[in-house]
């Protein structure tokens, strides 16, 4: 340690901003000295930590933006620790905030402290639209860097990894999920929030690449030697239709078992809440 104060104060500003964000504490504890050096790490990082700790799709410019933001500046996604999905975007013309009913109107309710009265709408800002925007909004270095990240990180085929990149082109937003899921090493919970497939004009399942790329990763080696993409190994809870309170439970969307069952494979996995998994395949219930 004494090697390391005598270093000029200037290169232990330098030092302190070059830490991860996961020993940045332990280093600002070691000493008075490199507790002043690390202030503005430590205060950049709790600024990130506000800003991406809690990270959803309801505005559709939030995950490309984030993952944007991740992949050219690494030490933020340490940050992100909850995902929150609330739909699938399947083409560009689908590109809106949610919530949205499908009927015309966008609210969500906000509770207070109080009784019923206490209660009001919120109105959403539902018709604010990015259905302006095309493959245009990825460069082609951008392009490049998620196809090589299904192929390396991802473990999809050349088949597979050309399907998604196709649809992301066309406007599916699931891929931008999935990779930003990958490379978020601090990730903790995913959730995937009830919604009405038919009010977003959703046919596919959101839970469908990340089941893909389990199974791609998995069946390339044992257990214990998958190599799992960071986000993967990090994540310990995943809750699939997550009740909103704006979305009837049983109007959402549902995962098939097919589907879902590669979600036990997961390394650090503790937590799959599932719920109307397998709704759909039951079929029609007949009144008697």
């Amino acid at each position: 340690m004494s090697s390391l104060l005598d270093l000029p104060l200037e290169l232990l500003y330098s030092i302190s901003a070059a830490v991860s964000p996961a020993d940045i504490v332990n280093l600002a504890c070691s000493c008075k000295q490199l507790l002043e050096s690390s202030k503005a790490s430590l205060a950049r990082h709790q600024k990130l930590h506000s800003e991406l700790g809690f990270v959803h799709d309801r505005d559709a410019l939030t995950v490309p933006t984030v993952l944007r933001r991740v992949m050219s500046q690494p030490h933020t996604q340490w940050h992100i620790r909850k995902l929150e999905a609330w739909g699938s975007r399947e083409g560009w013309s689908r590109w809106k905030n949610y919530p949205s009913n499908g009927g015309g109107y966008g609210y969500v309710y906000v509770s207070g402290d109080g009784d019923a009265n206490d209660r009001f709408l919120a109105w959403v800002d539902r018709w604010r639209s990015h259905t302006y925007l095309d493959s245009a909004f990825f460069s082609k270095a951008e392009l490049g860097r998620y196809r090589q990240i299904m192929l390396r990180e991802l473990r999809l085929s050349e088949e597979m990894t050309k399907k998604w990149m196709d649809l992301l082109e066309s406007g599916y937003d699931e891929p931008l999920k999935v990779i930003l899921i990958a490379l978020c090493e601090g990730l903790r919970e995913l959730s995937y929030a009830t919604y009405d497939p038919t009010g977003c004009d959703a046919e596919g399942d959101p839970l469908s690449m990340l089941s893909t790329s389990i199974r791609s990763i998995y069946s390339l080696g044992s257990p214990q030697s998958c190599q799992w993409p960071v986000g993967f190994r990090a994540l310990h809870s995943i809750i699939i239709s997550e009740p909103s309170g704006y979305q009837h439970r049983y109007n959402s969307f549902s995962s098939d078992s097919a589907t879902v069952a590669p979600l036990f494979l997961l390394p650090a996995i503790r937590e799959l809440r599932l719920n109307l998994i397998g709704y759909r395949e039951s079929g029609d219930y007949v009144w008697e």
